[in-house]
């Protein structure tokens, strides 16, 4: 019972350590940031990749973190955002539900590991059928 206590005990310190380490990477990642939005964000691509993408993108990975968070195009969605495997399959049927798309062919995706590689996936996903253009 002893054992079964400070293994407890032990997994539950490790746990607010990480999240304690989260907390301030994310704070040192934010005061690195200040003054970047949206604007510069959008800015990164060009005009041909539409808007509605770019801000749902966004909109989605900003509020992962906290709402109003900087992100970069060049963020890694495991390192930054701890989105991996199931993580990252629910972002993008989330992301394609929003914007009415449907994943393209199976196969034809390539590994998606920063925000930028996520917003160009998306863009390559064809529209719903009867979706408004």
């Amino acid at each position: 019972m002893i054992e079964l206590l400070t293994v407890l005990l032990a997994a539950g310190i490790v746990s607010a350590a990480g999240t304690a380490y989260i907390r301030t990477r994310g704070r040192r990642y934010a005061a690195e940031r200040a003054g970047l939005g949206y604007e510069q964000f959008r800015g990164s691509f060009g005009p041909e990749v539409p808007e509605e993408v770019v801000a749902a993108v966004y909109e989605y990975t900003s509020d992962s973190l906290r709402p109003g968070f900087p992100i970069r195009v060049d963020d890694s969605l495991a390192d930054l955002l701890g989105v991996v495997d199931e993580d990252l399959d629910d972002m993008i049927s989330e992301l394609l539900r929003r914007l009415d798309r449907v994943p393209g062919r199976p196969g034809d995706e390539e590994p998606i590991d920063t925000v930028g590689e996520l917003v160009y996936f998306l863009v390559s996903a064809p529209r719903r059928r009867g979706a408004l253009e």
